[in-house]
């Protein structure tokens, strides 16, 4: 059998985020070259125009889950990253049909809770959260498929919307499902647990399209794959006892009314009045295609190049589970479906399109009323100057896309008090053991953003540098054991503090290492973890052998811009003066490049021929140099990983803010950052000397 085509020609596509402009990107290609006559080329073979909906079940190829998720029908196919990416891009095509809108339920600005019912991959929920910082966003699916970055106001709950609902009656005011055909078992019994979860006046949302092709010109004739698509939803959601007749049936509404809701409004998006003219799937897939007077309207042609991006990226995932599961066929048969349903989508020859209904209704006409916010009397702008701000601009979550390595259970040199972490807020900081303190989460979420600020440096220790130099041993210090459990083997760590009876403590105290032991010191970050920068040099010397090197790289804490895009008022300001406070206030500077200490310290202790090296390094994509803007765009993702861990230690046990206050700021921060007005970046400055050969 032929291969697949995997690319869609005569796009003309419209910008769009990871990964949704990566698709595209992949469809776009051969656009100058596409032969019809080479699609008619492709084989047939295991379809005949006749396929039987009801033969004996078969099924081979990658196994099928019923629990997994899709845009169109939930018992289906696999949750791996081609169905998660259709799903991204089913959200792109529902966010240029509702003008960038997340919903059309009329919400009060002072609404406290949300629940997104089948969220899948969370971008719904997670662009909800973002938008809507003070609100608690609560989402819920049945695979584990979201990112594993997520905003600070966003949770995740694996459960079952078919069984009975653990939430407390009437804690919700908002509840918001998309995409659920298939998946419902009862709908009139979900809408019934969505009634007692919402609080009065509350309000419930439901997104449905239609698994149906349509025309308004007969050019989707009896016997096509286009219409076999839809047959294929209809009959197999009858054997699975779900149905997926939701627009026809008006299921939406009954149910929504049998539940108890009130003042429903339905809207159908094939309405004129509403949206314009009917919209084709792949708008402008032929320049030979009769498109009618609406094609001149960008934002409509944008939603077409979306839709048929979505369905393309993973035809076969939406049909195999029902196709050979339920309805016996091969799994070749539902490859010849999908080959021929690429084909005559792209022809031109016929102009496609899926109904979608949005109906969404309140509970009662009862007022919800909401607290008032905490605010802060810190030095710091109070947390009411972050919820004044309403800066809207449009950004994409750029969320981290790294694997975590779990941290080690245990070594030799070890001892499982160390693993005896604080928790503030939930999350976890090095042991309080000893003297040391440091100011950032050593948990899982910021291990990542330290692992995506490697890619920044040009120069990489660590497990780096002992696979680039597997003739050297390499030792590596830290209080907290969040290393890999597996390193080279010429590696080693030395975890400060880690039990009474040890000899190693703050890196700012004496020592254990033999003096003239090591030819290479190498530290890095280290600001707001030291007290004495001149003892620590002084360290670092002794333990250096003759001729030995020391390096230190260091970061501004301050978020600066030469076009004054950064303002005094900005949370991108407040940045550096939560590090300077706080470092103050544990007798331990963050304002290391600003005092110029290492330069100062090195001298000090006693190196010479010392070399500075300063760069300005930009936060966000805004740079034109090409590097710079990749360079820009890994510590926007690293700080995006984890912003509250960054600042939580700071500002909550040293600055007294609340978590509802660190997270309002949090929220206000990645606005800025994400927005393309600003030009923030912080300073960054590498220092190395040589410890005299007469030493």
């Amino acid at each position: 059998m032929a291969s697949e085509p995997t690319e869609t020609p005569g796009l003309t596509l419209p910008p769009a985020p990871t990964p949704a402009w990566e698709v595209l990107q992949n469809l776009q290609q051969g656009q100058e070259n596409h032969d019809p006559e080479h699609d008619d080329a492709e084989t047939d073979e295991g379809f005949d125009g006749h396929i039987s909906l009801s033969t004996e079940p078969y099924m081979e190829g990658p196994t099928i889950r019923i629990e997994y998720v899709s845009i169109l029908t939930r018992p289906r196919a696999s949750n791996d990253d081609q169905a998660s990416q259709s799903l991204d891009l089913a959200h792109h095509f529902t966010l240029l049909l509702l003008e960038d809108k997340l919903h059309l339920a009329p919400l009060k600005p002072d609404i406290r809770r949300v629940l997104d019912i089948g969220t899948g991959t969370a971008i719904w929920a997670i662009d909800f959260a973002d938008e809507h910082p003070h609100v608690e966003v609560v989402g819920t699916e049945i695979s584990p498929i979201q990112p594993t970055w997520m905003p600070s106001n966003l949770q995740l709950e694996i459960e079952d919307c078919n069984d009975t609902w653990t939430f407390q009656p009437d804690s919700f005011d908002f509840v918001h499902m998309r995409f659920m055909l298939g998946s419902i078992t009862d709908w009139t019994a979900t809408f019934r647990e969505s009634f007692t979860a919402c609080a009065p006046g509350g309000w419930v949302e439901s997104y449905e399209v239609s698994s149906t092709m349509e025309s308004d010109d007969n050019s989707i004739p009896d016997g096509s794959a286009m219409k076999r698509w839809g047959e294929v939803f209809e009959e197999g959601g009858q054997r699975a006892g779900r149905s997926f007749a939701m627009i026809r049936e008006d299921v939406q509404r009954n149910s929504m009314e049998e539940a108890g809701f009130v003042n429903i409004h339905v809207v159908d998006l094939k309405v004129i009045s509403y949206f314009g003219p009917t919209l084709w799937i792949g708008l402008t897939v032929s320049q030979q295609a009769p498109l009618g007077p609406w094609h001149t309207e960008e934002r409509l042609k944008q939603v077409g190049q979306y839709m048929q991006a979505a369905l393309e990226r993973d035809y076969e995932g939406y049909l195999l589970f029902l196709a050979c599961e339920l309805l016996g066929w091969t799994e070749d048969q539902v490859r010849a479906l999908c080959t021929q349903l690429r084909r005559e989508i792209r022809s031109g020859q016929h102009h496609p399109y899926f109904r979608q209904r949005i109906v969404y209704a309140d509970e009662t006409t009862a007022t919800v009323t909401g607290g008032d916010e905490s605010t802060t009397d810190q030095p710091l702008h109070p947390v009411t100057h972050w919820e004044q701000l309403n800066e809207q601009e449009e950004a994409d979550n750029n969320d981290a896309d790294s694997v975590i390595s779990n941290p080690a259970e245990s070594t030799a040199s070890m001892t499982s008090s160390i693993l005896s972490y604080r928790t503030i807020q939930g999350r976890t900081f090095h042991s309080e053991r000893g003297n040391a303190q440091y100011w950032a989460a050593n948990d899982e979420q910021q291990n990542e953003s330290m692992d995506i600020v490697e890619h920044i440096l040009i120069l990489k220790p660590g497990s780096d540098f002992a696979d680039q130099f597997p003739g050297a041993k390499v030792v590596g210090t830290d209080i907290s054991p969040i290393q890999p459990a597996w390193v080279p083997p010429n590696l080693e760590f030395c975890l400060t503090l880690i039990s009474s009876e040890s000899h190693i403590d703050d890196c700012t105290q004496p020592w254990t290492f033999a003096p003239d032991s090591i030819d290479f010191v190498h530290m890095r970050y280290l600001f707001g973890s030291i007290k004495d920068w001149s003892a620590l040099f002084k360290e670092a010397f002794r333990a250096c052998r003759p001729g030995g090197w020391v390096e230190s790289h260091e970061a501004s804490a301050m978020m600066e811009s030469d076009d004054g895009t950064v303002t005094d008022t900005s949370a991108m300001h407040e940045w550096g003066r939560f590090f300077i406070e706080g470092g103050k206030k544990m007798g331990q500077p963050c304002t290391i490049i600003e005092d110029d200490l290492q330069q100062k310290c090195m001298r000090e202790a006693g190196f010479e021929d010392i070399q500075i090296a300063d760069y300005k390094i930009a936060i966000g994509g805004w740079p034109k140099d090409k590097k710079m803007r990749e360079i820009g765009q890994y510590v926007l993702a690293a700080l995006e990983q984890d912003f509250e861990g960054y600042v939580l230690y700071m500002a909550s046990q040293l600055l007294g803010w609340s978590m509802q206050e660190v997270k309002v700021y949090c929220a206000q921060l990645r606005r800025e950052l994400r927005s393309t007005a600003n030009h923030p970046f912080f300073r960054y400055r590498a220092v190395y000397g040589r410890k005299p050969q007469a030493s």
